[in-house]
């Protein structure tokens, strides 16, 4: 049964719920979630031993022979996508998470700047697609939005995690069931990341981080597509 804007709407508002209720610390100016020794943490492994120390694919690295689920709901070849390169693949966790929506929305006064320098940006989540499709019209951005329905694209670029059991056991506490929002029914997500991929198939810029408040810099981004196309 598809999901109603109402309850997508109650996600969001526990994830805030979820987020107010964690240590805050002030940073430049800005309230940002502080990692603690309590529990109080970002979901993801973090380098512990049920995670790698690093996510993410290396500068060097190529791009993987993936098939994600496509707008019109039709497998698509990420591959298939390398016309378009300079490709900048970023992963979000879906439209519940404030700091995705906050991320992405920001791209959507910078993607003139993007395909000024020749590049184009598509976003990958393993959200229900109307949820995915729902998540660009709500931030406003002309990027291309692509599910990653069993998580193949997250592990294949080192990026894939299951959030432990404290942490699931927290979130259900305040009503943030991020398997009702995942295609496959999974607490399964991808650390935030950004890629820059180039014609050849092979990055050439990378950001990851276990910690979800941390994203890429579109400037960073923008720099990079532009060493690449010689179109600063």
């Amino acid at each position: 049964m598809p999901r109603t804007r109402t309850t997508r709407t109650a996600l969001l508002g526990a994830t805030l719920a979820l987020l107010a209720a964690l240590p805050m610390a002030s940073c430049g100016g800005e309230t940002r979630v502080q990692n603690t020794n309590d529990g109080a943490r970002a979901d993801a492994p973090g380098g512990d031993a049920d995670g790698p120390t690093e996510p993410g694919l290396g500068v060097g690295d190529r791009l993987p022979d993936v098939v994600l689920t496509g707008e019109n709901g039709r497998p698509l070849a990420l591959r298939s996508l390398l016309s378009d390169a300079p490709l900048v693949v970023t992963f979000y966790r879906g439209g519940w998470c404030p700091i995705c929506t906050r991320d992405l929305a920001a791209w959507g006064g910078r993607m003139d700047e993007l395909k000024a320098v020749g590049g184009t940006m598509v976003a990958i989540t393993p959200e229900r697609l109307d949820l995915a499709l729902e998540t660009r019209t709500e931030t406003g951005a002309g990027y291309r939005v692509l599910v990653d329905p069993v998580h193949e694209a997250s592990k294949a670029f080192k990026v894939h995690f299951t959030v432990d059991a404290e942490t699931r056991a927290r979130y259900e506490e305040y009503g943030l069931l991020i398997n009702e929002a995942n295609a496959d029914g999974s607490w399964d997500l991808p650390a935030p990341a950004t890629f820059v991929i180039d014609a050849d198939g092979v990055v050439r810029w990378a950001f990851a981080d276990w910690d979800y408040r941390r994203r890429a810099d579109p400037d960073d981004v923008i720099r990079a597509v532009g060493s690449l196309t010689d179109r600063p």
